[in-house]
């Protein structure tokens, strides 16, 4: 997807954005290191995930999932989306 900032919000680099063809690099990751990376679209949910910098074969593809496809889901499932939030997080 075009367009998705890409960020290692726990290190000290500059976020990047995704081109056409959805590729990205974060230039300056430390090597054989766990990281989190956070990516952010316009209309979809934000995403953090966990990676190693070692799996190359990984292909560091990531998938957006639109704000939405979210709610209506969580609409068929009578979820309160905020609830399940703060609950995901420990909070009340």
């Amino acid at each position: 997807m075009e367009g998705v900032e890409v960020c290692a919000p726990e290190l000290d680099l500059p976020c990047e954005t995704s081109d056409v063809n959805g590729g990205w690099t974060l230039a300056g990751l430390p090597l054989d290191t766990d990281v989190l990376i956070s990516a952010t679209a316009e209309d979809s949910v934000k995403t953090l995930f966990p990676q190693h910098t070692s799996m190359d074969w990984y292909g560091w593809y990531k998938v957006m999932v639109p704000q939405n496809i979210l709610e209506t889901h969580a609409d068929r499932l009578d979820v309160d989306l905020d609830r399940a939030v703060r609950k995901a997080l420990g909070a009340q």
